[in-house]
């Protein structure tokens, strides 16, 4: 065979595998491409998803600062109407205690009344006596009705 001949036998053959390895070839690069062009698409949806995370993340976190300083704000009036509220008890304390010595004290003069009354209306008896034929003796004032105590309030 001529040097030239070679060519006109193996060209065709040559020409067929060139034609197939481009097609090969073309197919590949529809392929990557087509493959290119799903994974844009899947990082665009995922900067998509990852950019609404991020805006719901920035929501939640402002939502719960908002709920950590209305949290801090009740806890600081809870603490304030407690220490308002033992104040007050010791308040009411003093003044039921007040309140039971005031009693105690009206209930001793209201016994001292009622002994020097009688005493009065015993000497007034007895000066009465020694005149004979004097007035009456006065009788002596009914003592008024003193107030019913209440019961003691149980402390909580």
């Amino acid at each position: 065979m001529a040097p030239g001949g070679s060519f006109a036998y193996f060209g065709p053959m040559w020409a067929a595998a060139w034609n197939a390895a481009q097609d090969a070839i073309k197919t590949e690069r529809d392929g990557l491409s087509a493959a290119r062009r799903e994974m844009e698409k899947e990082r665009a949806e995922m900067a998509s998803e990852i950019v609404e995370l991020e805006a719901k993340l920035d929501a939640i976190q402002a939502e719960r600062e908002s709920l950590a300083a209305t949290l801090e704000s009740e806890t600081r009036r809870h603490r304030e109407a407690e220490e308002k509220m033992g104040d007050l008890k010791i308040a009411n304390a003093r003044l039921e205690e007040r309140i039971a010595n005031t009693e105690r004290r009206a209930d001793e003069l209201r016994d001292q009344v009622t002994r020097l009354e009688g005493e009065l209306a015993r000497l007034a008896h007895k000066q009465g006596e020694s005149k004979e034929g004097a007035k009456e003796t006065p009788k002596p004032k009914e003592r008024p009705a003193t107030r019913a105590k209440p019961a003691p309030k149980k402390s909580s």
